[in-house]
């Protein structure tokens, strides 16, 4: 265990460190060998999904923004977020996750969510899996246990994944 909390540097647009949850990390937060663009956040290599986390604020969007409400979070949020990322990403497409990893259904089939409940709050993260290869991480909302999201809050979702979507094509390995 590296023993380092997870502490966001929203102005580099990464995190310093992996959650203290595995011995040897594979979070990369070299933004010039890895060609990311400035909507993107990181990547996790050498796992079967890469992963991307879509900066929702440059998209316009700071209220859905996963760094950036990840960083105004509790640390055990912070580490339970990564530890679900982390195994999605390394044993896709068999994960299972006992309501921690989500397919949506409806009109928001195609994408995934990650389920967290911490403090009388449920925390959702909302992803998508592109071409089997990269685990996208698009955006985040809260909302007080028991209570729905708003249906505008789903187009909220489904509009800054085709913002994103419009930059150009996800980088791939």
């Amino acid at each position: 265990m590296c023993g380092y909390p997870a502490i966001a540097r929203p102005e580099l647009g990464v995190w310093d460190c992996h959650p203290p949850l595995q011995p040897h990390s594979k979070l990369s937060t070299d933004r010039k060998s890895l060609g990311v663009k400035p909507y993107l956040n990181l990547l996790l290599l050498r796992m079967a999904l890469e992963v991307a986390i879509i900066n929702a604020e440059i998209l316009g969007f700071s209220e859905f923004d996963v760094l950036t409400n990840l960083s105004n979070s509790p640390n055990p949020l912070q580490i339970r977020f990564f530890a679900i990322v982390d195994a999605v990403a390394e044993q896709w497409p068999r994960f299972q996750a006992g309501g921690y990893w989500e397919a949506m259904h409806g009109k928001m089939a195609g994408f995934y969510e990650i389920r967290i409940r911490n403090r009388g709050l449920n925390h959702r993260f909302f992803c998508r899996i592109i071409d089997g290869k990269l685990l996208l991480i698009i955006c985040y909302l809260c909302k007080p246990s028991g209570h729905l999201l708003k249906p505008k809050d789903y187009e909220k979702v489904v509009q800054i994944f085709a913002l994103a979507k419009a930059k150009e094509t996800w980088p791939t390995r």
